[in-house]
């Protein structure tokens, strides 16, 4: 039914144009271990405006579950994009269907991007802000195919973000944050 056109929709989204090359070749460790992951998180006192997902949240099972994914790809010499999203769509198909729960991921990454940022960590501000904009993508991608409207595009821009310069990765962030963090970059 409508569900399984919107899954479709969501993986050819994930592996459609340009999005057979993203991620591939990156060496940075995605899925670092939960000790530096909760360091990121907390070592700012500002959320930037994002909403923070509790642990054992679905929303924070399926971004462990993406990390972990994409992690395993890279070291394999694969797309960890579309590693991610083959590895999670399937037990993850309310979250990738619930624009509510899509915006909270994105939230989780911009946060979490921001912070990579402050702390001078610009690679691991890549994946955020990757992740960040594939899930806007997916989120958009859905409702453009419920609402029967032309394809979002972003599939060039989440490539892009791979290679960002700093002012590039400040410049998305500052845009997609409600506090002035960045404001000093």
């Amino acid at each position: 039914g409508k569900a399984r056109k919107v899954r479709q929709a969501q993986v050819q989204a994930a592996s459609g144009t340009g999005a057979a090359t993203l991620f591939q070749g990156f060496q940075t460790d995605v899925n670092p271990p939960q000790e530096r992951r909760d360091e990121v998180e907390t070592t700012y006192t500002c959320n930037h405006g994002c909403a923070i997902i509790q642990d054992g949240h679905i929303c924070r099972k399926l971004i462990h579950a993406c990390l972990r994914a994409a992690d395993e790809a890279l070291k394999r010499g694969e797309n960890a994009l579309v590693a991610a999203t083959k590895a999670t769509m399937q037990d993850y198909e309310a979250v990738f269907q619930d624009p509510d729960k899509l915006e909270l991921i994105i939230s989780h990454f911009l946060m979490v991007g921001t912070n990579f940022i402050l702390s001078g960590n610009n690679d691991n501000a890549r994946w955020s802000a990757s992740f960040a904009k594939f899930f806007q993508y997916v989120r958009d991608e859905a409702s453009h195919f419920r609402n029967g409207t032309e394809q979002a595009q972003g599939a060039s821009k989440i490539s892009e973000l791979q290679s960002a310069d700093e002012h590039t990765l400040v410049k998305f962030f500052k845009s997609r944050i409600s506090c002035s963090c960045l404001y000093e970059k």
